[in-house]
């Protein structure tokens, strides 16, 4: 089974390719003046996207895992009260 940050990179780079994608189709039919325009918004959703979940998702889960490392190995001392 694949490691689920794999999947989640693989999903980024797969969102940014299909933003490209629809970028690419917006210059190739760019004399469609709505259909062309609702394409580029849709490219440019898909980059944002892809962007948005590698730079600020990936810092908040790579922060979680630390915290979480911290608690895992953080000394545990119980004194009676």
């Amino acid at each position: 089974m694949m490691h689920v940050s794999k999947k989640i990179y693989l999903m980024n780079i797969l969102l940014f390719l299909l933003g490209l994608f629809f970028i690419i189709i917006y210059f190739l039919i760019a004399n469609t003046a709505i259909i062309s325009e609702v394409i580029l918004i849709i490219g440019w959703v898909f980059i944002w996207e892809s962007t948005y979940n590698f730079f600020f998702k990936g810092i908040e889960k790579k922060l979680k895992i630390s915290r979480r490392k911290q608690i895992i190995n953080s000394k545990i001392i119980f004194e009676k009260i």
